[in-house]
This record gives C-alpha cells, structure tokens and sequence, in this order.
C-alpha cells in the first residue's frame, strides 16, 4: 500500500513539472459544470464579492471531505482553499495553500498554488497562495462594500443541515464552551477587520442546488419518465441502488422495489421535494422525491 502511495507521489510530481494533470486528479463533476454554477449565483447575487472558503484538514488520520457548497461551486475536493468571485470586476480567484512535498508524501496529491495543472482541470486563470487571502481582501474592500458568504452550517459529504443547526447552536449556548459557528465567526471579522457589509447568499446557493442538472444525476431523466408511466422499475442505476439495499436488509425489507424504496428514504432520511431541470424531461419537470444523503444511503456509499 505505501509503495502505491509512494509511486502515486512520484507520478504526480512528473505531471506537475511536465505542467499536465495527474493521473487520476479530477475536478469534482468537470470544470464547465461547476463554472456554469458559479456564472449562475454571479447572476443571481448581481453585484459584490464573493468569498467561499474550503475546510481546513482533518484533526485526525481521516480521509478530507469538502464541505458542499464549495464543492459545489468549485469542484475542489483538496483542503486548505477558497474562493472569491469579485462580481463587480468580473474576476474569479482560487487560493490555495502552498505546496507540502512532505505532507503529500503521506497524504497523496493536495492541490497547492504552484500546480502548473489547476487551471486547466478547475476553468480558474487566477491562482494564488491562500496566505495572500487577507491582503487581497484588505486592497479590494473598503468601508461599506457587500461582501456575500454562506451563513448556512458547513456540512461535509454525510452532513446535513438539520443536524449542523442545533448541534451549533448547542456549541454557542453551552456555558463551558460558546464558540460561534464557523460561519458566524467569518462575518464577525469580516466586519470588525475590513468594515464591509456582510450577507447571506445560502438562500440564492439553495435554489440553484434544487434545480439539479443533468451531471448531478446521471439518468434522472430516465428514471422520472418511468415514474410518470407508472413503471416503479426506474433506470438500472436505480434497480442497483435497490438491490444493494434489499441485500443489505433482507429481513427487514418488502421484496417490491416500491417498499425498498420507501424503507431506505424513511426516518432521518425523509422524502423531500427537489425539482430537476426541465431539460432532463424535454420541458416537463414534475418533482422527484429524494436527497442526496438518502441516494448515498441507498447507493451504499
């Protein structure tokens, strides 16, 4: 195992000096799905700068999860970065730590400011090392100026936020504890250090993220029209989906794949409503039960 990791480092380091992409190095759902998302809020938000910011590394030797709504606009599943879309400038930033030879040797390829392959993998032409965030911020700002972030509670890949709300609120009401979010603490010095006005933009990031496109759900649009025909069977990846699970679980689940279906997305993972993108149907966009968490939960991942 270690001289596979060992040979994925060697490998990765010849690609950088050559400037290509390593191997296996992707860029969550593609470059032009995660820029279109970005041109998307750009569009919603109108006028501002944008700063989103990536977790930090773990505390403990466990793999790194993105939070999801970077991962979402960037496609970046490497720690240590963030983004800034300067809307008034039509300028989008990633910053990104400086490289660690050291810690990649253990860890594997971490994305850093001086891979000559980030921009054609991740669409941005303005990399820069994340310790000039402050400086670059403290020259673009000045008293007054709208800067949006996401207030919503970070959540990693098996997050959710009705389970990051109460469990941060519990944290900031705690009498022995009473640290704020991470969220909250961003805004605060925000405003203390550069003066600017802070607002919410989870309420726009979250009706772009209801409106699935087709990258996000390969075979939804398969899998809608059977509904609306009645065919409980759905696309294969679904007939997969509810194998795993009735393997699982056999003693606790119905042989149809209407009662897998409904056992899997009942307690905590609970039906919800999201709309897909009426292109995936030819213009007809009825709304699809699901979650991304109960589809993992199903999937087995």
């Amino acid at each position: 195992m270690m001289t596979a990791l060992f040979l994925q480092v060697a490998l990765s380091m010849v690609a950088q000096e050559a400037g290509r992409v390593p191997p296996d190095m992707r860029c969550g759902l593609g470059r032009e799905f995660h820029g279109g998302r970005r041109a998307a809020l750009a569009a919603a938000l109108e006028k501002g700068m944008v700063l989103m910011r990536g977790l930090g590394p773990t505390r403990g030797y466990t793999r790194f999860h993105q939070d999801k709504a970077f991962w979402y606009l960037t496609g970046i599943e490497s720690p240590g970065a963030a983004l800034v879309m300067d809307l008034d400038r039509k300028r989008e930033l990633l910053f990104l730590p400086k490289r660690n030879a050291g810690l990649e040797a253990w860890d594997g390829e971490i994305w850093d400011a001086e891979d000559a392959w980030v921009p054609e993998l991740s669409g941005f032409t303005e990399i820069r090392p994340i310790d000039d965030l402050m400086a670059f911020l403290d020259e673009r700002t000045e008293e007054g100026s709208l800067v949006w972030i996401s207030k919503q509670p970070h959540i990693e890949l098996s997050g959710c936020h009705d389970r990051a709300i109460p469990a941060d609120r519990r944290q900031a009401a705690d009498p022995l504890d009473g640290r704020v979010s991470r969220e909250e603490a961003l805004a605060t010095n925000l405003k203390e250090r550069f003066k600017v006005e802070v607002r919410d933009l989870s309420r726009e990031l979250s009706k772009l993220r209801r409106i699935k496109q087709p990258e996000e759900n390969p075979g939804a649009a398969a899998r809608l029209r059977n509904r609306v025909a009645g065919d409980d069977r759905g696309h294969p990846i679904e007939q997969a989906r509810l194998g795993r699970v009735a393997a699982r679980r056999p003693d606790e689940l119905r042989a149809s794949p209407r009662g897998i279906r409904r056992r899997c997305l009942s307690g905590h993972h609970r039906r919800r409503t999201q709309r897909v993108d009426p292109a995936l149907l030819g213009g007809f966009a009825p709304h699809a039960g699901g979650r991304d968490a109960a589809d993992r939960l199903c999937a087995g991942v």
